[in-house]
């Protein structure tokens, strides 16, 4: 699905665009050939098919992992997000690098790892400040001419990678710092899950209606089960007490609001990574998790959902 000799060609000499010219020559093979395997992969998958299996013995292997975090300190899981941001990091860079981007890509790997540390340690201004010298170090690399050519799309490439795994996902450190922090992260995980959950199953048993071009695999009916699941799950937090909706300070009013507001803001973060991938011409970002593909194939949800609960918070608070 990529441009070969875009990959193989990385002298100075030869500019990003000329890269790109080449590989826009296989743009419409290469979407064809995504979704063909797409709507393959989407007739051989069933409720009951091995990968359905995969995918969810992976699940529960990654939730086990994550509730076990939670309950041995929060500085465990301050860990454990560290890695997952800087796996889901390496993957998106090694994919932009594939196709042609040269963006300086220790200096996002480490921003993206130090970032929830540092937001751990200082705090949400922290966020800030790892951006800031996260730029100011991108700009140095190539003006002491340790980057390639075409310094500002790369500049941006790092931006973006930063922004979107970094930023995002260190608000689950933000997640972890009120007093019912853990039942909030908690709570932010089981509202993504429950739409990936409600999206997959209502769009393999029913789906007909294809959402976008963007994800051929995606349906209308997938995205009303991932909705109504997603609220379900908002409900369900006020039900059973989880974290902050318990009443003390927020009840089940307030469980519910979280649960549409996230409701909307769940697909967008699901079809944003689509869209990535459908631009770079790949199918998966990595092969990390058996039955879903990469850590970011995985997260690219919660990525969204995690920021949204904690300013929802805040709002309602």
């Amino acid at each position: 699905f990529q441009a070969e000799d875009g990959i193989r060609d990385r002298s100075p000499s030869r500019g990003l665009g000329d890269v790109y010219k080449r590989q826009m020559e296989h743009d419409a093979c290469g979407v064809g050939l995504i979704a063909s395997t797409e709507g393959k992969k989407s007739r051989r998958s069933g409720l009951g098919s091995r990968e359905t299996l995969t995918r969810i013995f992976t699940g529960l292997v990654l939730g086990g992992i994550v509730i076990l975090c939670l309950a041995i300190s929060k500085i465990a899981t301050v860990v454990l997000i560290a890695v997952m941001l800087g796996v889901a990091s390496t993957e998106l860079f090694q994919s932009l690098f594939k196709v042609g981007w040269q963006p300086p890509t220790l200096v996002g790997l480490v921003a993206s790892i130090g970032m929830p540390l540092a937001a751990y340690w200082k705090g949400e201004g922290a966020i800030g400040l790892i951006l800031f010298l996260t730029f100011l170090t991108g700009a140095l690399w190539y003006l002491l001419g340790i980057g390639g050519p075409r310094p500002v799309p790369n500049l941006a490439v790092l931006t973006l990678g930063v922004v979107y795994v970094g930023v995002l996902g260190s608000h689950a450190v933000l997640l972890l710092d009120d007093p019912k922090g853990k039942g909030l992260l908690l709570a932010a995980i089981l509202l993504a899950a429950g739409y990936d959950i409600g999206g997959y199953f209502i769009g393999q048993a029913l789906g007909r209606s294809p959402l976008t071009e963007v994800s051929p695999n995606k349906t209308i009916e997938g995205l009303l089960g991932g909705t109504l699941a997603t609220v379900g799950v908002g409900v369900l937090l006020a039900v059973f007490d989880v974290g902050p909706f318990d009443g003390d300070p927020f009840g089940f009013s307030n469980a519910l609001l979280l649960g549409i507001v996230v409701a909307v803001i769940a697909p967008i973060g699901d079809l944003a990574e689509s869209l990535i991938k459908r631009d770079l011409k790949i199918k998966d970002m990595g092969t990390v998790l058996p039955g879903h593909g990469g850590v970011l194939d995985r997260c690219d949800t919660l990525l969204f959902v995690i920021p949204t609960v904690h300013y929802m918070v805040l709002v309602m608070a």
